[in-house]
C-alpha cells in the first residue's frame, strides 16, 4: 500500500450543521452552515488523532466531548471513529452513504446512525467502506483512494450534525490521476 513516508493524512471537506438538534415537532432538520475544508489531518499510527468538527482542530482530550471524529491508520485498515457508544462519552454516530454530498439535504432520524460497540465501528474501516485500495490492478498502483460518491453523515459528540466527504488520503492533496503520482518511485 502506498504510504507517505512520514505520516498518513486525510483531506476532508466538511459541511457542518450548526443548529445542534432536531426541531421539537420531529420534522426533519435541513443541513445549514458553511462548507469548510480541513487539510492534512494526521491519522494516528499507534492511537487515534481526535478532531473537533466545529473548531476544525485536533484535540488531545479523548475523555471529553471536545472531539467528534478520531482517525487511525492501522496499516491495511483505516479507522474513523465517532465520539459515542464505546469509543467516547459523547452522542456521536455515523451513516456512510454511497451518494454525493449535495444530494443529502435533510438530517436522517437518529435511529439510522450507527454507533461504535465493543466489536464494531460506526464507519466501516475496511476497503470498500469509504476507500478503495488499487493494488496492482488499477492505476495508480498501490494507492488508497476515497470512493466517490461517498458521504459520511456524522452526529457530533454534542448532538449536532455534519456531512463529510473525504477528498484525499495523501498529504498536500496531490492529484492522484497524474503520472507523477502513479510512479511508485516518486
Amino acid at each position: 500500500m502506498r504510504k507517505n513516508n512520514i505520516i498518513t493524512l486525510f483531506i476532508l471537506t466538511i459541511a457542518i450543521l450548526f443548529n445542534a438538534c432536531k426541531s421539537s415537532d420531529n420534522s426533519p432538520s435541513t443541513f445549514t452552515g458553511e462548507f469548510t475544508t480541513a487539510t492534512d489531518i494526521a491519522a494516528g499510527k499507534t492511537g487515534f488523532t481526535f478532531f473537533n468538527l466545529s473548531t476544525g482542530e485536533v484535540v488531545t482530550d479523548s475523555n471529553s466531548t471536545n472531539w467528534d471524529l478520531g482517525f487511525k491508520d492501522a496499516g491495511f485498515e483505516i479507522f474513523i471513529i465517532t465520539n459515542g457508544g464505546n469509543r467516547g462519552p459523547g452522542e456521536g454516530g455515523a451513516i456512510l452513504l454511497d451518494v454525493d454530498m449535495a444530494e443529502i439535504t435533510e438530517v436522517p432520524s437518529d435511529d439510522q446512525f450507527s454507533v461504535e460497540t465493543e466489536s464494531s465501528y460506526a464507519i466501516n474501516p475496511a476497503p470498500g467502506g469509504w476507500w478503495i485500495y488499487t493494488a496492482e490492478f488499477a492505476q495508480p498502483n498501490h494507492a488508497v483512494l476515497p470512493k466517490s460518491p461517498v458521504t459520511l453523515l456524522v452526529r457530533t459528540a454534542t448532538g449536532g450534525y455534519a456531512k463529510i466527504q473525504i477528498l484525499n488520503y495523501y498529504q498536500g492533496n496531490p492529484d492522484t490521476s497524474t503520472p507523477e503520482f502513479a510512479n511508485l518511485v516518486t
